[in-house]
């Protein structure tokens, strides 16, 4: 029984530090990106549509790297979703980048959760590789000007303030 408490110990220790390391990082991502222009990318979307970054200058945009296997992904969809709806007409644009999955796959994932913003297939992976994306989910808001103002593995608490800051902000420009 000690030495199971012991292992126990050790591991949930191992846990947190990973915690914390992950935090830091994710502190560090946001310094280091906050402020910068958004490397330009064409994707295609899972209907095939082209969607270029650039063209959507003068937007507020979310983009979201995901898989569908990721649960921390999946859970963070049903808020994305939420937002779109609400704030599209404003000038919002959400992109879901899926990293490196079959087309089959991700159409039949937005289908089955009845998802309605663009989901955008880097099926190479190249467009999360200039992204520096090292885990996921992993997601940025980029102002009207396509300067990214947040980075991280979670989405702010205070998204909706941010998202209509920028918002107001896009739409005096």
């Amino acid at each position: 029984m000690k030495r199971f408490l012991i292992v126990t110990f050790f591991a949930v220790a191992i846990v947190m530090v990973g915690i914390l390391f992950f935090k830091g990082a994710d502190a560090q991502n946001l310094q280091a990106d906050r402020g910068t222009e958004a490397a330009d990318f064409t994707l295609r979307t899972s209907g095939g549509e082209e969607v270029t970054l650039s063209d959507l200058r003068g937007k507020v945009v979310i983009l979201d790297f995901w898989a569908t296997w990721c649960p921390y992904c999946v859970k963070g969809i049903p808020s994305l979703q939420r937002m779109y709806a609400a704030y599209q007409e404003k000038g919002l644009v959400v992109l879901g980048i899926n990293i490196r999955e079959s087309i089959p796959k991700v159409t039949s994932f937005v289908n089955a959760h009845a998802i309605t913003y663009p989901m955008l297939l880097d099926s190479d992976g190249a467009v999360a590789e200039a992204y520096n994306v090292r885990g996921i989910p992993n997601y940025l808001i980029l102002d009207g000007d396509g300067v990214i103002q947040y980075r991280g593995f979670a989405l702010p608490d205070n998204t909706e303030e941010i998202i209509s800051t920028l918002l107001e902000g896009a739409a005096a420009s």
